[in-house]
């Protein structure tokens, strides 16, 4: 940012990434439940979250004043913008869809060639993401479905040695799969390219995005690209993606129950997951009809170049 003020003639341009304006809203969720289960280094090693929290308003502050700075802002969905948005600074706001891996738009997800009971879930390093809470629902499902299986990308494990940099949400995770018995059914794969991610979903009959405030989440519109029933939270965005019973369908955060109950759902409608996959898969097609994104940012640039 400081660049803006080394170089003051060359036009700004900002785009809206995690929206730190709304995240500083949210602690860390679970922290409270989560230092039950843990040791006493995992513990003091939670004081970082605090800090995290406080870190997030500064950027928060910083986050503001570069957008009334900035000449342009991009942003992927109104949600983005609502904070900074003044009648007075419509005209510096613009929208480019997130762009999504070909790989995704070019494959479909079919649902006799998927493993019984398994779900897909997104990747997460802290309790936003809510992987906790599909482990809970997940215990819940376990009752009706023994051999449930919960597939989870992501590089959590991957920090080593791991009893000084595993993330203590790591140890929290790992603790209620053990108090769940759920170690036979909860499957961390690690970190995969955009080919294992595809065949991971692909083998799965739900994905789940179970995350606790999210802006432009691409894995889910990855899934919906596929063809998968989805279910998510009402976080963010995700109401200008998905409409409920209509492409997918969406629980409260803190409802694990819910998303359960909606698991199960369609676990045990397969017509039903089908039809909302195909559904999901047209609203992206016609989401992202026409759209290139090297074309639209090409032509902010020459928008906001000729206003300066």
């Amino acid at each position: 940012y400081d660049l803006r003020y080394c170089f003051p003639k060359i036009p700004f341009l900002y785009t809206m990434q995690g929206v730190m304006t709304y995240i500083k809203k949210y602690p860390y969720l679970d922290l409270p439940e989560m230092q039950k289960y843990l040791g006493l280094f995992s513990r003091i090693r939670c004081l970082k979250y605090r800090k995290e929290q406080r870190i997030q308003f500064c950027q928060s502050l910083l986050e503001q004043k570069m957008i009334a700075d900035a000449e342009g802002v991009i942003a992927d969905n109104e949600w983005a913008i609502s904070p900074f948005l003044q009648e007075a600074t419509t005209d510096k706001f613009h929208f480019i869809r997130l762009p999504i891996k070909k790989q995704f738009q070019n494959n479909e997800w079919v649902q006799d060639q998927a493993e019984q009971d398994t779900i897909f879930c997104i990747a997460g390093r802290n309790g936003m993401k809510g992987i906790h809470q599909v482990i809970k629902a997940a215990a819940i499902l376990k009752q009706d479905f023994p051999r449930i299986k919960v597939l989870i990308p992501g590089n959590i494990l991957a920090r080593k040695p791991s009893f000084i940099f595993a993330p203590p949400y790591l140890e929290f995770l790992q603790k209620i799969i053990v108090k769940y018995e759920l170690k036979a059914n909860i499957v961390f794969l690690g970190q995969l390219t955009t080919d294992e991610m595809i065949v991971a979903m692909k083998r799965s009959k739900v994905f789940v995005m179970p995350s606790a405030i999210e802006n432009e989440s691409s894995t889910l519109r990855e899934a919906m690209f596929l063809g998968m029933p989805v279910v998510t939270s009402f976080a963010g965005d995700i109401y200008e993606t998905v409409i409920h019973e209509k492409n997918g369908l969406i629980y409260r955060f803190e409802e694990y129950e819910m998303l359960a109950y909606c698991v199960r759902k369609l676990l045990k409608e397969p017509e039903l997951s089908t039809a909302l996959g195909q559904t999901a898969k047209r609203s992206m097609e016609q989401l992202y009809t026409g759209h290139n994104y090297g074309m639209s940012l090409s032509r902010i640039y020459r928008q906001i170049r000729g206003s300066v």
